[in-house]
């Protein structure tokens, strides 16, 4: 299947907050942090989708569901300076309550400075 081109606008707005709490563990700094945000999406709702068959045939259109509007951004990451010059960072975040999927991501990062 073929599907065409799409976009969709978005207008969001959130509140929330997040805890960090700096610490020392032997000679690495420690930062943990969590965090969660209430979402509301004002714009991207139900569109129309084109479509045909790989094969060919004629084409098609289906709408699709609109998103849910309201839903949470939770999440949390850990920072940890392992020496002046290298950290390592792993970051979880999730977008939860928007029907049917949840959203989530896993990042692992590393900087050195030299």
């Amino acid at each position: 299947m073929k599907v065409g081109s799409q976009s969709a606008d978005s207008l969001q707005t959130g509140i929330g907050g997040k805890i960090t709490l700096p610490l020392k563990v032997c000679s690495a700094k420690v930062i943990p942090q969590f965090y969660a945000f209430y979402q509301h999406e004002f714009s991207n709702g139900s569109r129309s989708l084109n479509a045909t068959l790989s094969q060919g045939g004629s084409p098609f259109s289906f709408q699709t569901d609109a998103a849910k509007r309201d839903y949470a951004l939770i999440g949390g990451n850990i920072t940890v300076g392992v020496t002046k010059d290298l950290v390592t960072q792993i970051n979880y975040n999730a977008e939860v309550g928007r029907g049917s999927s949840t959203v989530q991501n896993i990042n692992i990062g590393l900087r050195w400075q030299f």
